[in-house]
Formats: C-alpha cells, structure tokens, sequence
C-alpha cells in the first residue's frame, strides 16, 4: 500500500507492515478523516483541541499559564541586562532637563572634544597626526609621535600632556 499522507511514516506499523493512522483505527473516531496527526483517545490534533477546550476550567488554566510564562520572561529581561535597573518604562524628562544634560556631557567632555577636532584641522591641512584604532575606530591625534624624551625636561613636560590627552581620549571612546 502506498501511503498517502504526509504523517503516516511515524505511525504504527502493523504485522503486515501496512501504516495505520492510530495503533486501532485508520482515521479519527470523531471527524472520520486522517487530514491531521493522530493525537490521543483515537482523535486527531484538531478534534482532541475541540474537546478540550469544551471543558469547564480550561479558561482559567490559559489565563494562569499566560500570566506565568509572561512573569517569567519579565524576570528573564531583568536578569539579562548588564545593570539592574527596573524594566518599566522610564519618565520623560523635560526639554530644559534635556538641554542641563547635554550642557553637563559638553562640559565634562571639552577637552576632549577639543582635542579631537584640532587633529580634524591638522589633517585638513596635511599635517601629520598620530593614528590610533581604539575599538575598532580610527582616531586621529594632534601629535606626530608619541616617544618618549630622554634628558630634556621641557620636552618632557610636554610629553607628559600628550600622554595625559591621549588617555583622556582614550577613556572617551571607550
């Protein structure tokens, strides 16, 4: 016998090796067809889902179910996240308290800001500056070398602020 549905190849298989749609029957006690998978009770997934859901408590089972499989993946995006701040929506801040923050951000970060833009003109101008790839990024300095100098003191002060610029830089694109 050939087989004529798609499901058949994972059900029993009799003595005679003929495929069945069940164990006893060749099609849903039910709805008399074999257009679905055999589920349980000889009944097919779409009737077995009719039965059940005919029965008195199955509302309240769904609703509990929702609302645990809801709480859990509410826990699970908490835990998740790097820093443990509440997962509810955050205020809005007003446009004054977004203008303070970016005041602050400026002011917190001019220098090198400052930095960053005098080594944009070098390179306009085709001067050289120091080229350093920090996470990934091509950062351009206003130096031409970084070496560090061996008696004179001067040169040594001045060595000392670019390292000092070069690390403020740094952390800024980290």
């Amino acid at each position: 016998m050939t087989k004529k549905y798609w499901h058949t190849w994972t059900l029993f298989k009799q003595t005679n090796w003929k495929y069945k749609w069940s164990y006893k029957f060749d099609f849903c006690q039910q709805c008399k067809t074999c257009n679905f998978k055999h589920k349980g009770r000889w009944l097919c997934t779409s009737c077995w889902d009719k039965e059940r859901s005919k029965k008195a408590n199955r509302k309240v089972v769904r609703f509990k179910a929702m609302w645990k499989h809801y709480y859990k993946t509410r826990i699970l995006m908490y835990l998740e996240k790097k820093s443990h701040k509440p997962f509810w929506p955050k205020t809005h801040k007003t446009i004054e308290e977004k203008r303070l923050q970016k005041q602050e951000w400026y002011k917190n970060n001019s220098e090198r800001i400052s930095i960053l833009r005098k080594a944009e003109r070098r390179l306009k101008n085709w001067l050289p500056c120091l080229k350093l790839i920090i996470n990934n990024k091509e950062v351009y300095l206003p130096f031409e070398d970084i070496d560090k100098p061996k008696n004179n003191l001067q040169e040594y002060d001045k060595w000392k602020e670019k390292v000092r610029q070069l690390e403020l830089v740094r952390n800024f694109y980290m």
